[in-house]
């Protein structure tokens, strides 16, 4: 309830705890925050993460929309840094060493991997892995990709990433689960980039228009030169022209960037220009996902600096993001819904914990 309301902290919570509201949700008096704190730090992920897919498996049984793009249902994949400290560390703290002007210091952080599932206008978040000590965040991805493909291996068709998933282990790994892989790729060191570079003479490309962006697009598939990736690899390069008006000066500026994509989709049932549409759906995660996790959904904050207890809230906050989003697609008319703004209904939502009749939620116990 604390998630679903967005209240924030559990300092915020406690202080709703003498309300109406929770000694009939609760059938007695509520714990204290630092009750809440302790409580995380010993219970286990696992159950949390089977309560997260119950949940999405009950909604699509009941016939959720799920975003298709090129006829394909994607799942986005991105690590996130939740904090960083220079005093405070856990047992599960990352380490960095930084420069500053008094010479290096350490860092403490902590990064996660998120798997979403796109939708017409949102997401559902599948599940969250935490990176540990000595590894980097794709041996996380990894752990996470094996749990996301028994849990929602029916969910989605094609996994999009960063660049630094551009690697023969990931491609390898989705291809033997019957999943297509499309990464961004960058490094100008490799074979595999310098190759389809320089093949991008050979083809003629194409030429598409979509939101003022004209994007002259060569795909060349087929090639063989990536060390350790098992089959054939398809690369993408579009050069994307836009018009930019300048804040400052008002001058309208031409800007023309490059992007390159390695995948494995067949250019026979996913045509160029659908294909760089796709590789763009990757920014969903930033703008659907992180942004709005972090801005209202208070995902960043520190409940309590423990690493299980940190993992733990993270997970409660991604089962409270997806049941307040169906509860709002499925049970809210669309005329109320475009009313309001999403911030409205968790206020409202907010409003029930301070009301001193204890009328405003009818709850019945199980």
């Amino acid at each position: 309830m604390m998630m679903v309301t967005q209240l924030g902290s559990l300092n915020a919570w406690e202080q709703t705890s003498v309300k109406p509201f929770w000694k009939a949700f609760l059938g007695g008096a509520a714990p204290s925050a630092d009750t809440i704190g302790r409580v995380c730090a010993l219970v286990s992920s696992d159950e949390i993460r089977r309560i997260i897919a119950e949940v999405i498996t009950r909604a699509r049984r009941n016939k959720i929309a799920i975003l298709k793009l090129a006829g394909f249902q994607i799942l986005v994949l991105d690590g996130h840094e939740s904090h960083a400290s220079k005093r405070r560390c856990c047992d599960g703290c990352l380490e960095r060493t930084l420069s500053s002007a008094h010479g290096e210091v350490k860092e403490y952080y902590h990064r996660h991997v998120l798997a979403i599932l796109l939708l017409p206008g949102g997401c559902l978040l599948l599940d969250a892995e935490p990176q540990k000590k000595g590894e980097d965040e794709v041996a996380a991805t990894m752990r996470l990709l094996t749990r996301v493909m028994l849990n929602h291996g029916r969910s989605f068709d094609v996994v999009i990433a960063d660049a630094l998933y551009t690697r023969a282990g990931f491609f390898n790994f989705l291809t033997k689960k019957g999943k297509y892989a499309l990464a961004v790729l960058k490094n100008e060191e490799r074979h595999l980039l310098r190759d389809a570079d320089g093949l991008c003479n050979l083809v003629t490309p194409v030429v598409a228009r979509k939101n003022k962006v004209t994007r002259t697009i060569w795909d060349i598939e087929g090639l063989e030169s990536w060390e350790g990736v098992k089959g054939p690899v398809r690369v993408l390069r579009s050069e994307e022209q836009r018009t930019v008006k300048r804040q400052l000066s008002k001058k309208e500026e031409e800007e023309k960037i490059t992007w390159w994509w390695a995948t494995t989709i067949p250019s026979s049932i996913l045509p160029a220009p659908e294909a760089v549409d796709l590789g763009h759906g990757r920014w969903d995660i930033e703008n659907r996902g992180f942004n709005e996790l972090g801005t209202f959904w208070h995902a960043d904050h520190v409940y309590r600096h423990e690493e299980n207890a940190m993992l733990i809230f993270t997970l409660l906050t991604l089962l409270a993001y997806n049941m307040f989003h169906l509860f709002l697609g499925r049970n809210v008319k669309a005329v109320l819904r475009m009313s309001a703004s999403k911030l409205h209904f968790a206020r409202e939502l907010m409003s029930g914990l301070f009301d001193e009749s204890g009328a405003y939620f009818h709850w019945v116990p199980p």
